[in-house]
């Protein structure tokens, strides 16, 4: 089993990755953005806004045809 610090370094080197665009995925993706339900109890919660959903597991992790990289941070 990896040690906390193993798995900190490991998830940090991720979201890097991430970041600079190299692993494309639904967080790097212009699509992806952050929507207020409208409930009783009103919650933001992020989803893909080309298709108005939240995708399934395996394209959040791989992305998905329609990625587009236009990052805006």
């Amino acid at each position: 089993m990896p040690s906390p610090e193993a798995i900190a370094k490991d998830n940090e080197l991720r979201l890097r990755v991430v970041h600079s665009g190299l692993w494309r995925c639904c967080m790097n993706c212009e699509h992806w953005g952050e929507v207020v339900a409208v409930t009783s109890t009103e919650r933001t919660y992020s989803q893909c806004g080309k298709y108005d959903m939240l995708p399934p597991d395996e394209v959040l992790i791989v992305g998905c045809v329609n990625h587009l990289q236009s990052i805006p941070f």
